[in-house]
Formats: structure tokens, sequence, C-alpha cells
């Protein structure tokens, strides 16, 4: 599947190459190989998308894929203000 995945991303389809990619990413995530030529065909659908959207969501996904998930501080919404100022009357 990686040689599939590697010739359709030499002949530029790439959303073949991401299927192929993303269904071998997930059965074998510890291939490298598979996980930074999915990164590669993610890139280039983002140069490629129109949508400003798309366009971040394939180039997350290639930077998740490259270099993991980064974790993020959560925001703590948790303080007294917060909770003190919540309704608890039904919202009909």
């Amino acid at each position: 599947m990686l040689n599939l995945g590697q010739q359709a991303f030499k002949r530029g389809d790439y959303k073949w190459a991401a299927t192929l990619l993303n269904n071998l990413v997930f059965a074998e995530p510890e291939r490298r190989t598979a996980l930074l030529l999915q990164a590669d065909v993610l890139e280039q659908l983002g140069y490629q998308a129109e949508s400003g959207p798309w366009r971040n969501f394939y180039l997350s996904g290639a930077t998740e894929l490259r270099n993991g998930i980064q974790k993020v501080a959560a925001p703590n919404t948790a303080c007294i203000d917060v909770i003190l100022n919540m309704s608890m009357a039904p919202n009909f």
C-alpha cells in the first residue's frame, strides 16, 4: 500500500494518495515512512486548497503527523466567579 501511495503522490493524485496512506497510517501508526509521506500529501492538498478552513485542516494534519499532537494548557473555567454567575433555571 505504501508503494501505491508513493506512485499516486508522484503523479499528483493527492486525494487517492491520502486515502491509501490514511488507511496504512491507521493500520500501522509506527511506520514512520508512511507518516511522513502522508504529511507530504496533506501539505500538497493544503497548498492547493481554495478554502481557508480546508487549508488549515490539511496543514494542521501534516504538522501533527510530523511532530505529534502538541499538548496545550486548557483554560480553567471552573472558577468561583463563573460558577456563581451560572443560572440553574431551565432555558426553554
